[in-house]
């Protein structure tokens, strides 16, 4: 039954991943306006479009499609939008693996742990899979996303700008030859990595919390207040403070002339610091 729940757990985590992410997109540019207006108001619908109706019928997916289509006419304006409110909610949903595990270790279940010969390669494992299986619930909730904005604009996927980010490793050409490429692995990046790290990071705070509150505090006080040091040494040493700054993977297409290995190195910190934390905690139990 627990594990019916888990599993239950990811499918809507990844679920309401996409649907943020679209709500997000119709918001920002009033599409949501649009179709309610369309919906409820009987005069508006007579008057919408009348050269796109298919049939003699506008059913409302159809004008759906039509407005996303008609608001967003650049594949990269659209992925940004959708996915841009990311940068402030990731790492409350990398720390759900932490809140997890930190339900299992302080119930009955944390006796699992001491039946086997290796406590710290089973918390490990732990640790790892959970947090493996959140990142993957967030980013195929991403893929999903990218692929319902390839299937209504993919077709003439203008861009809109340039990114740097990547682009120093797999070459200038990159971004603007193989757009949805590009957004699939930056998205791997955003979207897998940065949970995954942040939930091995609240994961391996419960092996020293008191309480489950210090589980998401912790991690979210790092990111958050290390973002807020980096903007502020912005007006000391400059562009350079970005790299003290975790959410810059998160927003990586507003800068230029950025080093991605060291922006990755950076946004990997977080899970140095909890694989640190694991072998320390679990070095000196009895089994």
């Amino acid at each position: 039954m627990r594990g019916l729940v888990k599993k239950r757990t990811y499918i809507i985590i990844g679920i309401l991943c996409f649907i943020f992410m679209i709500y997000t997109v119709l918001q920002r540019q009033n599409i949501l306006t649009i179709i309610f207006k369309y919906i409820f108001d009987v005069n508006y619908r007579t008057d919408f479009a009348p050269d796109r109706v298919i049939d003699g019928v506008m059913t409302i997916p159809r004008m759906i499609i039509f407005v996303i289509k008609d608001s967003y006419w650049s594949f990269d304006e659209a992925i940004v939008d959708g996915t841009f409110l990311f940068q402030l909610i990731i790492p409350f949903l990398g720390v759900i693996g932490g809140i997890m595990f930190y339900r299992k270790h302080t119930s009955i279940a944390t006796y699992e742990f001491y039946r086997v010969n290796d406590y710290r390669k089973t918390i490990l494992q732990d640790i790892l899979l959970v947090s493996a299986k959140i990142a993957c619930s967030i980013f195929i909730g991403y893929v999903a996303y990218l692929t319902f904005v390839n299937f209504l604009i993919g077709k003439n996927p203008h861009i809109s700008g340039e990114r740097d980010f990547l682009v120093d490793i797999f070459g200038k050409s990159f971004y603007s030859n193989s757009i949805y490429i590009y957004f699939l692995i930056e998205g791997w990046f955003r979207f897998f990595l940065v949970p995954f790290v942040y939930a091995v990071l609240s994961s391996s705070i419960c092996l020293i919390a008191k309480s489950e509150k210090q589980v998401i505090f912790y991690p979210c006080l790092y990111y958050f207040g290390l973002s807020a040091l980096g903007f502020g040494l912005t007006y000391i040493i400059g562009i350079y403070a970005i790299y003290f700054n975790p959410t810059i993977i998160m927003a990586s297409g507003d800068y230029i002339d950025i080093n991605s290995l060291l922006l990755i190195f950076i946004a990997c910190i977080p899970l140095i610091i909890g694989l640190t934390i694991i072998v320390r905690e679990t070095k000196h139990v009895e089994i």
